[in-house]
């Protein structure tokens, strides 16, 4: 039997570490809550393999986050350092900035009007253009929806929430995926959006994978594609296989979108709820950005 209190995992592990800093949190997991130890479970001396019941729990097996074996893992990711480096990040600032535009300008519609907003709706709307735009070379413009989706995003937090039952119940998540479509999205509206990206993401392999066999681009894109690096890779044929690359990709956009939209809503709420640092915060925007057009590295170098 498997039993789940929302949300009060944490606290009762941290009231746990009051006694000690390792914690047995099942017969074959320990909670460690000690910074010295990190450099020993991090090891770049002594790697290790990933716990399986870790690794399963998003149903993406050819993906790099379900990898087990160390050296599988590294050559995967080896593909993925360059795509998700500050430099390749920076060359595409432009294309990010124009999103926070949009984002800052959609927010100002629903100022005096009294009605209610869920920042993280909107931040996820964002968050999901920016990181389909970098992997997929077009966006969703989810920005342009009026009500920002709501359901897209519980759909992305629900997921993760749901990985709590999928890691020690593997059949439930085989259980779900073969199911038809149509009646997965009765209880859940959202993942019809999730079989539309899926779906997206086949055409736009297909696409690349084509591309490449005839040596001609039949769409132009603004920068490389994820699809693109692939391809580009000396990877070996085995690991460029059009289910690998839509695993991967979700996984990439899935992450990406959800728990970089929750970091600006905690960070939002806290502001708000902490008037002083809020008024340093916008006292130092005012003095030293007040045409509001600093980059990045100007940002990284504001003292607050």
């Amino acid at each position: 039997m498997v039993i789940v209190c929302v949300y009060r995992y944490a606290h009762c592990s941290l009231t746990l570490f009051v006694k000690g800093l390792t914690v047995r949190i099942s017969p074959s997991e320990l909670h460690i809550d000690d910074p010295e130890y990190y450099e020993v479970l991090y090891s770049y001396s002594q790697p290790r393999n990933k716990y399986k019941f870790y690794a399963n729990m998003f149903g993406n097996p050819k993906a790099a986050i379900a990898i087990l074996d160390h050296s599988h893992h590294r050559l995967l990711r080896s593909n993925m350092n360059p795509y998700i480096s500050m430099q390749r990040i920076r060359s595409l600032e432009p294309e990010i900035q124009a999103l926070v535009n949009k984002l800052c300008q959609r927010l100002d519609e629903f100022k005096n009007t009294g009605v209610p907003l869920t920042l993280q709706h909107a931040y996820t709307c964002f968050t999901t253009d920016v990181v389909s735009d970098y992997t997929m070379g077009t966006g969703f413009h989810y920005l342009d929806e009026p009500d920002f989706i709501p359901d897209w995003s519980d759909t992305l937090s629900g997921i993760a929430q749901g990985s709590a039952w999928f890691k020690p119940v593997l059949w439930l998540l085989t259980l779900l995926k073969a199911l038809p479509q149509g009646f997965v999205k009765i209880p859940n509206p959202g993942m019809g959006l999730m079989f539309s990206f899926q779906d997206c993401c086949r055409v736009l392999i297909n696409s690349v994978t084509e591309s490449r066999r005839t040596g001609e681009e039949k769409r132009q894109y603004k920068h490389p594609t994820f699809f693109h690096d692939v391809s580009a890779s000396d990877l070996p044929p085995e690991e460029q296989s059009a289910e690998g690359l839509a695993q991967e990709i979700q996984v990439v956009i899935g992450a990406g979108a959800e728990t970089v939209a929750k970091m600006p809503s905690w960070t939002t709420y806290y502001l708000l709820e902490n008037s002083e640092k809020l008024k340093r915060l916008q006292e130092e925007l005012d003095r030293l950005d007040p045409d509001r057009n600093v980059t990045l590295v100007d940002f990284e170098k504001l003292p607050y």
